[in-house]
């Protein structure tokens, strides 16, 4: 979610997630009838990494967090301990503390501008023995547990997780192979830079699940798959429209927005609400979303799109009506809500994190 802590996630992580087109046209899928053939995901966005600590996309986040990178709050106790944190793995942890202990350097010092934030108050991280790991901080931060679950938590090394990447196509596809544990043997991402795309794939028998699925119209056999927020796409209101009423409870309404809800598009009245968004897919799939609700409350507004670092100039320099991104200022109306398509060939209910990561244990086909 590049903003692209918005930009991924991806299903598998808190992206864990999905399976791919091209923007523009399809890519070709291999079909392998037998019980034993790849669970094909897909998902709205287009990662260009696989490194969730060098990139915002939540997506990349959802697909690889905690399925090919473990956090450092899943591989122990992350515990107050004076000025600071100490990490304690447990026993059997798939990495050390000498590696737990440069990955949040690095995450520290080079990460994306989400991960150095997130990572902000840490001053110093240093290895106590084999198994323990000291945080130091700069000042307070009673959040940091919750952090090191996350994204700016993730320890990239080599088979740290229960699953490990067979190949990667920027953009368009990823494969991830089981190594261990629970879940399918094979598990085939697609990636798409439109709705149209993803749903006619999915109409087609092309996938098994979506995720997130948000602004994409069911076709028949697909079942929403209601509760997970996914990665967070909120939506702001300019500080100089707070006291409309009727525009404050439209937007807010974002949070139960259906999915390609048909309704008109203004036409007359006053000039249409700019509604800004950055250029990512899911993004701006949740941005249309929003614009079509506040059509039905016969609120005129046009969606403009633009790079995650040309969307952050223009939101802080307020020149917007309406902001759609991953990280917000000011006051925060609502977030869009994100929900899992499953086809009838996935047996059960796969369950997805808040993160908007797919637990992959949960998802088996029929």
């Amino acid at each position: 979610m590049n903003k692209t802590v918005k930009r991924a996630l991806m299903a598998g992580g808190a992206l864990v997630v999905a399976a791919g087109l091209t923007v523009g046209g399809a890519v070709a899928l291999g079909w392998h009838r037998g019980a034993s053939r790849a669970i094909e995901l897909g998902a709205l966005a287009t990662p260009v990494t696989t490194d969730p600590t060098a990139t915002d996309d939540p997506v990349v986040s959802a697909v690889v967090v905690g399925t090919v990178y473990p956090t450092v709050a899943s591989l122990g106790t992350v515990a107050p301990e004076g000025s600071g944190y100490t990490v304690r793995l447990r026993a059997g942890a798939p990495v050390s503390a000498d590696q737990v202990a440069r990955a949040l350097a690095h995450n520290h010092e080079s990460g994306s501008p989400g991960v150095k934030s997130a990572l902000g108050a840490v001053d110093r991280v240093s290895t106590v023995d084999s198994t323990t790991v000291r945080i130091a901080l700069s000042r307070p931060d009673a959040n940091l547990p919750t952090t090191l679950a996350g994204r700016a938590g993730a320890v990239v090394v080599p088979d740290g997780g229960r699953y490990r990447i067979s190949a990667f196509a920027p953009g368009r596809s990823l494969t991830l192979v089981k190594r261990n544990g629970s879940g399918p043997s094979t598990v085939d991402w697609h990636f798409y830079g439109d709705a149209e795309s993803l749903r006619a794939d999915l109409a087609a028998g092309r996938l098994d699940l979506v995720a997130p699925g948000v602004d994409v119209k069911l076709p028949d056999g697909a079942r929403k798959v209601d509760g997970p927020t996914g990665p967070p796409i909120m939506v702001a209101l300019a500080a100089r429209h707070r006291d409309n009423r009727q525009l404050v409870e439209a937007v807010k309404s974002v949070t139960t927005v259906p999915a390609a809800v048909a309704v008109p598009n203004g036409s007359s009245g006053p000039p249409p609400l700019i509604l800004r968004a950055t250029n990512e897919p899911d993004v701006v799939a949740a941005a249309q979303a929003v614009r079509r609700r506040l059509a039905a409350s016969g609120i005129a507004a046009t969606v403009i799109a633009s790079s995650p670092d040309q969307w952050r100039q223009i939101v802080d320099a307020g020149s917007y009506d309406i902001a759609v991104g991953t990280d917000l200022p000011g006051d925060r109306l609502g977030t869009v809500r994100y929900w899992m398509i499953v086809t009838n060939r996935i047996s059960g209910t796969p369950v997805m994190g808040a993160g908007g990561a797919v637990d992959l244990s949960t998802v088996q086909l029929g």
